[in-house]
């Protein structure tokens, strides 16, 4: 049987470094080999965690360190920084294992989830994001889906620890239930996105001062004009908007100047904060159950239905088959399929795209990132160019119990690194 033993050690990465050469061509590299032997290191009780140059080769070592565990009887979850990385190196490695009859897979959702185990987790080596990983523990853990099967946890491999660990380590998968009645509250979106659709047309900036006006306004190329009644009901016609509020120091009879910068966005939020809470009192019968859930709300869904009216498609979302999908906008462009935005912005989204609306849903279990890595215990090891400032080292050590190991490059640099300067334009 095989062991984790020193002589076993040198053994098996003579085998693997052959079978690297058959798949690609090339021989490991010093870099590599030694990278290998720090981390299979059979003396220590803690993860260990490595600062490998750029372009010496992380994925190969991946995938050496993938097979080494794999033989020794282990499963190995692999984590990339994008589900589309997963399905790459998934595809790029699987000669490579086959060689040792060794399976490997992607954790990607191709298809919406309903229940059971993912064939995927059959595999002896599986990659994936840390978010899928996460809901898929969720999904077998708190909803007894059994989506990983009788996969345990074995072996975590991470690739750009930096990112995983520190950038994301506040970061936390939600799943999400709807609960029955919920859809008695939908008449709230409705009239909030109105209200908001409603100030959107009266409010017009000129000259950088925000005004609401009472009337009809009309925006062409060239000017702004209004429409209002009068006292008597008589349609008065302004042509040109700009020039008549220059020649007048009174505009109480078509609307009112509101105050600059945030002031200006506290105005839209209380008005149409008093506008619901209002409307909500006088005409509609909050079942009791959901009474403080939308006095909570209500602050929460004005911030957000302003949000949807920003957000653009094809940049923060999609549109596809009747859904809004989400976009990672601002980490790595993913489309996210399977998730829903919280606190009505997705309902204001589909509101904003005449979709069906769905029901809000409520979180009922999560899995943040720390406590994910964390089950893995002293099986958790990974590659990064660059391991951060000392404090990011320390943060790193103390939270994820792991040793930090700094591999030296195997070419030297053929240029010099001079101290960055930041500029306000291409001549400067």
């Amino acid at each position: 049987m095989c062991t984790d033993t020193e002589n076993f050690i040198i053994e098996a990465l003579a085998v693997i470094k052959r079978a690297t050469f058959l798949d690609t061509g090339f021989y490991l590299t010093d870099t590599q080999i030694l990278s290998c032997l720090i981390v299979l290191n059979p003396n220590h009780e803690r993860g260990r965690l490595l600062q490998v140059a750029i372009d010496e080769g992380k994925s190969t070592i991946i995938s050496v360190l993938a097979v080494f565990y794999a033989l020794t009887g282990k499963t190995v979850d692999i984590i990339t920084s994008s589900p589309v990385l997963a399905e790459i190196y998934a595809k790029e490695k699987v000669n490579f294992y086959s060689m040792f009859d060794l399976d490997c897979s992607h954790n990607n959702d191709k298809k919406v989830y309903l229940s059971g185990p993912k064939v995927c987790y059959k595999k002896k080596i599986v990659y994936g994001e840390v978010a899928q990983f996460q809901f898929d523990t969720l999904r077998t853990q708190y909803a007894d889906l059994k989506t990983l099967g009788d996969r345990k946890y074995g072996v975590e491999i991470v690739d750009e620890v930096d990112s995983m660990l520190i950038d994301d380590s506040s970061k936390i998968a939600r799943l999400a239930s709807t609960i029955s009645g919920m859809d008695q509250l939908q008449i709230i979106y409705h009239l909030l996105w109105n209200h908001l659709s409603f100030l959107q047309e009266k409010i017009i900036q000129l000259d950088s001062k925000m005004y609401l006006f009472y009337g009809k306004t009309n925006i062409t190329q060239n000017q702004i004009s209004l429409e209002y009644d009068d006292d008597n009901g008589i349609i008065i016609p302004i042509q040109d908007l700009k020039a008549d509020i220059e020649s007048t120091s009174d505009i109480r009879h078509i609307g009112f100047r509101i105050a600059d910068g945030q002031e200006g966005d506290k105005f839209i939020k209380n008005n149409i904060n008093s506008y619901i809470r209002s409307f909500i009192e006088e005409n509609i019968t909050i079942p009791q159950n959901f009474e403080n859930f939308v006095e909570t709300q209500i602050p929460k869904w004005v911030d957000n239905a302003i949000t949807a009216l920003f957000y653009q498609e094809n940049v923060h979302y999609i549109l596809h088959d009747g859904l809004i999908k989400p976009v990672d906008y601002y980490s790595t462009g993913i489309v996210q399929s399977s998730s829903n935005w919280s606190d009505g912005l997705h309902q204001f989204l589909q509101l904003k795209h005449n979709l069906k609306m769905t029901s809000e849903t409520f979180t009922t279990n999560f899995l943040s990132n720390i406590g994910y890595f964390k089950k893995y215990g002293s099986n958790l090891c990974g590659l990064t160019g660059t391991l951060g400032s000392e404090k990011a080292r320390q943060v790193l050590e103390n939270v994820y119990n792991v040793d930090l190991v700094f591999i030296p490059s195997s070419r030297q640099k053929q240029h010099l690194s001079l101290p960055d300067i930041i500029v306000a334009n291409e001549i400067e």
